[in-house]
Parts: structure tokens; C-alpha cells; sequence
């Protein structure tokens, strides 16, 4: 029934009103409410279906779905409608239904708040909702047909009184839900009704893939950092997307004009390339597609692919339109990839080593120069020709299926092969490998030979030497040997058998099982394992053996690490049979031993002598009535005790050409002070180092001091009841250095002491010579200083 037909009915009924019957009148009156409702869901399914056409700007796209709601709203006379998004919970992944746009009709919107209503339905909890929505296109329900339940409680709680459900779908994708809810009467939609509403969901439907397509859309040209522009050729106005300004480094407020575009560009020749084509797009209509360096709004350089198109209208061009995308990234893996290319080819070409690539075929698909040289086929074409075209049919059937084992096996193998060469035969190193993930070299083989023939020729001499160091070693009166790092003895050379009582096999155990218990040993412990530790070979000690018969022996071990790519995998080293040298030794240590107690014994018979003499002279001296002769007496018996402290230390020592002079010379000066008895008291201070001296040197020393002292306590400190000195004993390098000073009245103002002719000066100066030093006076207001200053020798220097 068409428009005219129901208008011109109408009219009829109209004019026969009063001869028609109520059911009559009835039945006209419904076909005219139905056809007008059909005309009313007509003008909203074209409205949408015109709506979806438009371009919706994404930053749009809300405000325009709620309109197209509001529209479907108002056109099916609905209280409330509820559009829900399917989705997934973010946070666990649930999926369900969330309410995206809401729309009351004015008359709805003082019996419920619909911000009371869940945010979100999820599948789990609404299950019946679902299984519906699954079985049905649509359905309507009230809250007194719906079991207990949330289905049943969200009516209630929303003051629903019937409710529609809408779905909206394809035949495999679930897009939401249109609620519609009737608040003031429970409305039962008619089979007629629904039909109508079935073209509606279906624009909407078109509407909501439509959206779907321009997000992937928008989200594809984002990942791919692809914007779009386009220029109106009359206005001159330009259009660029957020990814195109982004591209750039624009702020995305920033408008676009021919100026700003024309400083993006890098140089004068990339603004020429595209200005060429721009032009020749609008004459012939020509699309273009350029590759060009940019620089960004931030100063920035980068490279980006243009596209460009035209559009006419009445034969001219009115519009300019294309894509920009971001490709510095892809550019410079591109120009990495270019270098690395011309790198692996210098490489290939330049290196001495033989590099090809062959297919399973036979064909040879690359070789570099070494390869052709080492075949004389230098002047020769090869690539695209077989093996067979070069060599012998059996060496060139044997490459080729050593070439398809590795394809079979796909691993990679490692060999060594003597090869016929233009020089003649050579030895080469193979390498050959699968050349995977290569596009059109599937079965293709790669190959290195590396020409290993004067290696060969090294190994041989060195396997000559090795057979004659064993030759050495196993005729040797040393064993060799080798351990690890946890002292487990590795290799024994024949001789284990004399050295250890084992056979070198039975021998491989932990050597310290051979060793004895003997303190020395701790020594030859200590170094093997600061060895270990350190990776510094350890001068050699010596052991005390075990041999399997219980014999004991004693050895001379000399070893050092083995070191291997900065670790230490080993210690190698031989060991000399000295047991009958160290029982040498034994004897003459105690022959020594037996003269050393001899001679300590002599010395203590000197000392007691000395003393005796010593003591006879002071005796002597109390009996004499001559003042000059008791002293004359006293100062002989001073020196024969400085001889006496002498011996008496060299008879307890151990050393008789290391003596500790700085000792001696406390004892000496105490004594001094104590035999000569004056009424001064006078304190010592001494600053002494560690000297040690010869006896040789320690003898004539200590008679100086002995002078020394004796002229200071004589003549020092006349008139004065107190006095000091202070003695100082150093040694810089071999320079000895012996200082005497006091704080008494000075020396005479005519002293010289090469003038003066008594015993003690003659004494000093001859004791002076005879340890090769120098001596000096020297006085002042505070005293006087004796130094005393000779090099330090052993004792045969002393005795030329």
C-alpha cells in the first residue's frame, strides 16, 4: 500500500464516516496508525542510514552515538533506552555488558535516576540474559515473568515495567545491547512492531562496525605512524591528522599552511622532489610516492614516505590528498643493512680464507676472489655455473653430496680435507653450515676453507719435539709430573717408580699422600699454593718423601702454573732426588755447629781472661798513691772491658758477623759511668737504630766510645754538679753514623786534634783508620759533639 493509496482511504473515510460501521471504522483506523508507524521507522532508518554514511570526527564520535540514540528513542516513543558496550573487565578479564549511553524521554525522567543502575553486567552473573541474547534476535520481558534473580532485581530496582531487549550483532561478533524500558504501562510490542525495529538495530549495527573499523583504522595508522593530509587547491587550506603533526613534532593545535610545510623540508633537493611531482600530479593526474629527508618542527632530521593523489572535478584539479608515515627507523635499519652488506662483501673479498655458497644442486650461487684463486679460476665466470662445469665429475659429485649431508642432517659440520689446488695439494679446514631463514636459499650451503697447511707442517715438527722432549724426559734422573689445582697428581713421568715406589698409573692420587710429616714440608705447601692462587711460578723447596717401601727421600721441587685463557688449569713440575745432599749438609751443619760452640767458647775464655786482667789493673790502681798513675790504670782497665763486652757478646750470639751494636753500646757506656766513679751526676739518653756490625768494626768502635766517654766524664763538667749525654747510633744506606754529645763546659779554645799527642787522641785517631772513617770535634756554649762516620763492611773487607 502506497502513499497516495493510504491518503486518498482517508479522505474516504472522511466523507463516509457516518455509513460506515464501527468495525468497519476500526479496521481502517488501525491499517492507517500502522502505515503511519511504518512511514515513521522508514524516516529514522534512512536518517541513520545517512547519519552512517558521514564522516565523524573521532574526537565527535560520542556526542554523535548519543544523537543516533536519542534519535531512536524519540522515533519508537520509548520511556528509556539503554545502549551497553560488550566488553571485558580490565582488571580480571570478565567479559560482559556496560552501559555506554543513556537517553529518558522528558516524560521519564522524574521516576528514576538510571545512574543508580550496575556499570556492569557481567556474563557470569546475567547468564540468563545472555543464553537469550544467544537464542533470539530479540525479546521482552516484565518483572513479574522473570524468576528471582539480578535480571529480575535490575527491572525492579529501575522501576521497569516491560522490557526489550535489542541485540546487536553479526553473525559472530556480539557489539551490545539496546535496552528498551516502558516506565509508564506494560507495552507489548507486536511481531509488526518488532520487524520494524529490526532495520534500525541493523543501522545501528552498520554504525557500530563502522566505528569499530575506524578505531583498527586509527589504531593501525598509529602503530604504523602513518598520518594523513590533504590540500584544497582554491582556498590553499591544508588539512593534516594528529599523526601527521606528530610526525612533524607539531603541537596538534597548530594550523597548517603552505609556509609552515615548506620549512619542514630538509634541503632544497627534497623540496624540489616533491614540488616536481605535486605538479605533475596535478597536470597528468599521476599519483606519487616519494621517500624523503624532512626536518621536523623541532629541528630534528628524519625520514618519512609521501603519497599523494588528485582529484578533479570537471576536468581540473580541486584537491590534493595523501599519507605521510614515519620510516627514520625502517631508513636507517635500511642504510645499516646497505653498510653491512658492502662490509660482509670487503670482508668476504679481502679475506684470505675461501668463502662460497653452493645450493644441493651443485650450482654455485657466491664465492669470493680466495676461492677462485685457490682454483686457478680467476679469469673464469662462476656464479650460476655447476661444480661439474670445473672439476672432475667424481670431485665435483663428492662436494656435492658432502653439500646435501648437511642439508639432510641440517647441522653444521667441521672437517679437515686435503684438496687438489691450482699450487698443488693443500690443507684446508672446512667449515659448512645450512644458510637458514634466507629467503631462496632454502637448500643452499655455505662454506670457509681455511688454508691450514703450514699449520699441518708445525703440527708435524712439533709432534718430532714432543717425541724427543720424551725421549728426554723418560731417560731423565728427574721425575715430571703435572697436577690440578686440588693436588691430585695428573701425569708422572717413568721415574714415579724410583721416586715414589709406584708405577706412573698407580701414582695418580693427591701427591701430598707421599708426603711425610716433617715441619719442613709446610714451607713446600705454602708456595705450591700460593702458585695456585697467584699464577706466579715459587722458587724451589724442598720435600721429605714417602716411597710406597715407607724409604724416605728428600727432593728439590721446581714447578711453576699452567695457565690457560687467564685460569690456572694446572701445576707442572719435576722433582730432584738430593737426599744424599741434604745428608751432606746434615754433617756439615753439625760440624759447623761443633766449631760455632768452639769458638763461642773461646771467645767466653777471652772474656773471662780480659776480665781478669782487667780486674788486676783496677786493683793495682786503688794500691797506687799517684793520682796520674791510678788514672792512667783505670783508663786501660775501661778499655780492656770494652774488648771484654765485645767477647762476651759474640758468645751470645749466634752470629759472629752480626752483631747488635746499639745493645753493646748501652752496656759499654753504663759500665763506664760506673767505674769511673766521679761525684757528677750525669744521665744518658740514647737514640739508637738497629746496627748490626762485624767484630772487626764492633772492637775499634766500641775503644772509641770508650775514649769518648772517658775525656767527657774527666773533663766535661769541671765545676758542675750535674751533666748529660746523649748518644746517637743511625745508618743511612752503608753509612754508619755514631754521635756523642754532652752539655759540659766545651772543648779548650786551642783544642786541635790533630796536634794533640795524647794516648786517648792517638787511640782515636788509629781505631778511625782502621774502620776507614772520619772523625770530627766540633763545641759551642751547649757543648760538645763527637761524630764518627764510617761504611759498613763485612769482614774480609776489613782484612785486605
Amino acid at each position: 500500500m502506497n502513499k497516495q493509496t493510504i491518503d486518498h482511504l482517508a479522505k474516504k473515510v472522511q466523507k463516509t464516516e457516518e455509513t460506515l460501521t464501527n468495525s468497519e471504522r476500526n479496521e481502517i483506523s488501525a491499517i492507517l496508525k500502522a502505515h503511519k508507524e511504518s512511514l515513521r521507522h522508514n524516516d529514522l532508518v534512512h536518517e541513520l542510514s545517512q547519519i552512517g554514511r558521514k564522516e565523524i570526527p573521532r574526537n565527535e564520535w560520542k556526542a554523535f552515538f548519543r544523537n543516533c540514540i536519542q534519535k531512536i528513542g524519540e522515533g519508537i516513543q520509548a520511556d528509556c533506552i539503554r545502549y551497553y558496550n560488550f566488553t571485558f573487565k580490565a582488571e580480571t578479564g570478565e567479559p560482559g555488558l556496560i552501559p555506554e549511553v543513556v537517553w529518558q524521554a522528558q516524560s521519564s525522567r522524574d521516576l528514576f535516576d538510571p545512574g543508580n543502575s550496575p556499570t556492569f553486567l557481567s556474563q557470569r552473573k546475567y547468564s540468563s540474559l545472555f543464553e537469550r541474547m544467544r537464542n533470539r534476535s530479540s525479546f521482552q520481558t516484565t518483572p513479574d515473568k522473570e524468576d528471582i534473580g539480578p535480571l529480575k532485581m535490575l527491572m525492579q530496582a529501575d522501576k521497569c515495567l516491560s522490557m526489550l531487549v535489542l541485540p546487536v550483532r553479526s553473525n559472530t561478533t556480539l557489539y551490545g545491547m539496546l535496552r528498551v524500558d516502558s516506565c509508564h504501562k506494560d507495552r507489548k510490542w507486536s511481531d509488526s512492531e518488532l520487524n520494524l525495529l529490526h532495520p534500525i538495530i541493523f543501522q545501528l549495527r552498520n554504525i557500530l562496525e563502522k566505528r569499530d573499523l575506524e578505531k583498527q583504522l586509527h589504531s593501525t595508522y598509529r602503530q604504523a605512524q602513518i598520518g594523513t593530509w590533504e590540500m584544497d587547491i582554491k582556498s590553499g587550506n591544508f588539512s593534516w591528522s594528529k599523526v601527521t603533526k606528530e610526525i612533524f613534532e607539531l603541537d596538534s593545535k597548530s594550523l597548517p599552511n603552505g609556509e609552515l610545510a615548506a620549512d619542514l623540508f630538509y634541503d632544497e633537493r627534497s623540496k624540489n622532489k616533491v614540488m616536481e611531482a605535486v605538479e605533475r600530479a596535478q597536470i597528468t593526474g599521476e599519483p606519487y610516492d616519494l621517500e624523503i629527508k624532512i626536518k621536523t618542527a623541532k629541528g630534528n632530521a628524519k625520514w618519512v614516505r609521501d603519497t599523494g593523489q588528485a582529484q578533479f572535478k570537471n576536468g581540473k584539479c580541486v584537491r590534493l590528498y595523501g599519507i605521510v608515515q614515519d620510516i627514520h627507523k625502517r631508513k636507517l635499519a635500511e642504510q645499516e643493512s646497505e653498510k653491512n652488506k658492502r662490509l660482509l662483501e670487503a670482508i668476504t673479498q679481502q679475506t684470505e680464507v675461501a668463502v662460497w655458497v653452493r645450493n644441493d644442486s651443485g650450482d654455485i650461487l657466491f664465492v669470493n676472489k680466495q676461492w677462485k684463486s685457490i682454483f686457478g679460476l680467476e679469469e673464469k665466470e662462476v656464479i650460476g655455473a655447476s661444480l661439474r662445469d670445473f672439476f672432475e665429475k667424481k670431485h665435483a659429485d663428492e662436494m656435492i653430496a658432502s653439500d646435501r649431508s648437511v642439508v639432510k642432517n641440517n647441522k653444521q659440520v667441521i672437517f679437515e680435507e686435503l684438496i687438489k689446488t691450482a699450487s698443488g695439494p693443500r690443507h684446508f679446514m672446512v667449515n659448512k653450515f645450512l644458510l637458514k631463514g634466507i629467503s631462496g636459499f632454502e637448500n643452499a650451503v655455505g662454506g670457509i676453507g681455511t688454508d691450514i697447511t703450514e699449520i699441518k707442517k708445525t703440527e708435524e715438527r712439533l709432534q718430532k719435539a714432543e717425541e724427543k722432549l720424551r725421549e728426554i724426559i723418560e731417560h731423565s734422573t728427574n721425575l715430571f709430573y703435572t697436577h690440578d689445582v686440588n693436588h691430585k697428581l695428573t701425569y708422572l713421568s717413568p721415574q714415579s717408580i724410583d721416586f715414589l715406589g709406584y708405577h706412573p698409573d698407580e701414582a695418580k692420587r693427591r701427591w701430598i699422600e707421599f708426603v711425610s710429616d716433617h715441619p719442613d714440608n709446610e714451607k713446600g705447601f705454602h708456595r705450591t699454593q700460593r702458585a695456585i692462587e697467584t699464577g706466579e711460578p715459587q722458587p724451589p723447596f724442598e720435600l721429605e718423601l714417602v716411597r710406597g717401601d715407607g724409604v724416605k727421600i728428600w727432593v728439590e721441587v721446581n714447578e711453576a702454573p699452567v695457565i690457560k685463557d687467564g685460569k690456572i688449569v694446572s701445576i707442572a713440575g719435576s722433582l730432584t732426588d738430593v737426599t744424599k745432599r741434604k745428608e751432606a749438609q746434615s754433617k756439615i751443619r753439625d760440624s759447623l755447629r761443633e766449631k760455632e760452640t768452639l769458638l763461642a767458647e773461646i771467645h767466653h775464655r777471652v772474656k773471662n781472661n780480659l776480665a781478669v786482667v782487667a780486674s788486676l789493673m783496677q786493683l793495682q790502681a786503688m794500691e797506687s798513691e799517684s793520682q796520674d798513675v791510678r788514672g792512667e790504670l783505670l783508663e786501660s782497665v775501661l778499655r780492656i772491658k770494652s774488648m771484654a763486652g765485645i767477647h762476651e757478646h759474640l758468645y751470645k750470639t749466634e752470629d759472629f758477623s752480626n752483631l747488635d751494636f746499639a745493645h753493646n753500646l748501652k752496656t759499654l757506656v753504663g759500665e763506664i759511668v760506673d767505674t769511673m766513679q766521679y761525684s757528677v751526676d750525669i744521665s744518658l739518653k740514647f737514640e739508637c737504630d738497629e746496627v748490626r756490625l762485624s767484630v772487626n768494626q764492633a772492637i775499634p768502635c766500641s775503644l772509641v766510645v770508650n775514649e769518648v766517654i772517658t775525656n767527657i766524664i774527666k773533663h766535661g763538667f769541671k765545676g758542675r754538679k750535674t751533666g748529660s749525654v746523649v748518644i746517637r747510633l743511625y745508618q743511612n744506606d752503608k753509612t754508619v753514623t755514631l754521635a756523642i754529645k754532652d752539655n759540659g763546659v766545651g772543648l779548650p779554645a786551642d783544642f786541635n786534634p790533630e796536634s794533640t799527642k795524647t794516648l786517648g787522641m792517638q787511640l782515636i785517631k788509629t781505631l778511625s783508620d782502621q774502620l776507614f772513617g772520619t772523625f770530627k770535634f766540633e763545641s759551642d756554649e751547649e757543648g760538645s759533639i763527637f761524630t764518627l762516620s764510617f761504611q759498613k763492611k763485612a769482614d774480609k773487607s776489613l782484612h785486605t
